[in-house]
């Protein structure tokens, strides 16, 4: 398994590296380089599909019908490596092990043909695609997780015009049999998947564009999904971005409103019962989100899609969920999507932008420091490896470590058998405290062993992962 970070033209690069640096507060990133893909992507996905350790990138390019494949050579610059033809309006993309042979696979939604494809690895980011199969219509959104509970990663298709998302359950071999279709309000977009309710199952959360309502739906273990609640929160709502915001344990969600201009905070009770806390109003279309510790000070930040301004705002956490404007960041023209990623090695989230009036790729690289001994009386004397959160994990959870003096780190995590399944980090890294995400999509439930290797000694801890 290789690293994830849970969307008829070639490729060819817009912009080379730029000198203007953002900074405020915590937050410090540099617009690296724009990256030319197809016409009009509408979805991006981060995801190491040549298996060499490093985050890739794919783009659903719905305008020219086409996947584009740009592939990273471990410092953040990427080179193009395929076009793959043959899509109808692509507008959604995800990557997974969907077909079990320990590589990372891609999925698509065609909104002009009403079906989802996939795409299949060879081990080295060469794709052959499969037979589409039936979905609802003009979908507009499409994700993945073990919905089942039987190990393998299952579907979840929004269907924009029909009101539903269909579940699309794999038979184990990456190939999809369409099981289901509960009801959402009228014009669903993407669907976040994660354990709402802590029953130890998938549930799912979808914003509903043109109802302006956001519906819960909860799993009964079996992909059997009711809705538990319809909750209305603007216009024109969009994909939602999900984390542990307050850090009390369960998996919170924030909504963009590009009608009213709103980023709108929904706390969980840990019942998957939700709550309108708190909101940021944004001037330019908020659209996508994203979430991430961009500043490295322990909690989740988010990062939101500016669609009509052509840029991203970064909201900084308190700890506790309340959120404040941060900075904004150009990027390039009309951002549809935004995802983040350790795109450069460096041990902390850089992002990238799917911009569909560019027909590009914006990579803005991190550029914030560690906080540094000096300044951080109370760092260990020798390297320290802490406690995952949340544990027990269901599908993300965060590992933090710290290291008082300049090292050589390799964070690496391992099943039962002992095999490396994710090298999380492995790079020169400046004394501090880091927090690492790491995302189970692909793998089993189980037992896993994390390990921190530094120059002068090796730490290994245990966490387990509930599906």
């Amino acid at each position: 398994m290789k690293v994830l970070v849970l969307f008829v033209l070639s490729f060819f690069v817009v912009g080379a590296t730029a000198l203007a640096q953002n900074t405020s507060g915590g937050f410090s990133f540099t617009r690296h380089s724009d990256l030319g893909v197809g016409v009009a992507p509408y979805g991006i996905v981060a995801a190491d599909v040549d298996g060499d350790g490093d985050l890739d990138l794919a783009t659903a390019n719905r305008n020219s019908n086409d996947v584009s494949i740009l592939l990273n050579d471990g410092t953040g610059t990427f080179a193009a490596a395929d076009t793959i033809s043959g899509f109808n309006l692509p507008e959604s993309i995800t990557a997974g092990d969907f077909d079990g042979d320990g590589d990372l696979d891609l999925a698509v939604c065609n909104a002009g043909a009403n079906t989802a494809a996939v795409l299949r690895n060879d081990g080295q980011g060469s794709f052959s695609v499969d037979p589409a199969v039936p979905v609802g219509a003009a979908p507009h959104g499409i994700n993945h997780g073990d919905l089942d509970g039987d190990e393998d990663l299952d579907l979840i298709v929004s269907d924009f015009n029909d009101a539903t998302v269909s579940i699309l359950l794999n038979n184990g071999d990456g190939s999809f049999v369409r099981a289901s279709t509960p009801g959402v309000g009228t014009g669903p977009e993407r669907a976040v998947v994660d354990d709402f309710d802590g029953d130890d199952d998938l549930d799912l959360a979808v914003a509903n564009y043109n109802a302006g309502t956001v519906s819960i739906l909860r799993n009964d273990g079996a992909a059997g999904f009711a809705t538990a609640a319809t909750m209305p929160l603007g216009d024109e709502l969009h994909i939602p971005a999900a984390g542990d915001f307050d850090g009390d344990g369960d998996t919170d969600l924030t909504i963009t409103s590009a009608g009213s201009g709103l980023v709108i905070m929904l706390d969980n009770d840990g019942s998957g019962a939700f709550a309108q806390t708190t909101s940021v109003m944004l001037a330019g279309r908020p659209w996508a989100g994203h979430s991430g510790d961009f500043d490295d000070d322990g909690d989740l930040d988010l990062v939101i899609a500016e669609y009509s301004a052509s840029r991203v705002a970064l909201l900084e956490n308190d700890g506790a969920g309340a959120f404040s404007f941060a900075t904004t960041l150009s990027v390039g023209q009309r951002p549809h999507f935004v995802i983040a990623g350790d795109f450069d090695g460096d041990g902390d989230l850089d992002l990238a932008t799917a911009n569909d009036g560019a027909n590009s790729v914006t990579l803005l690289m991190n550029e914030s420091m560690p906080v540094a001994v000096e300044e951080e009386v109370s760092l260990p004397r020798a390297p320290r490896l802490a406690s995952n959160y949340p544990n027990p994990f269901t599908r993300t959870t965060t590992i933090a470590y710290s290291l008082p003096h300049t090292a050589r780190v390799t964070l690496a995590v391992y099943d039962a058998l002992g095999r490396r399944v994710r090298t999380l980090i492995d790079a020169q890294q400046p004394p501090g405290r880091y927090a690492v995400p790491f995302e189970a999509d692909g793998l089993p439930g189980g037992l896993y062993a994390y390990r921190l290797q530094t120059d002068a000694q090796a730490q290994t801890r245990v966490m387990l992962l509930l599906k």
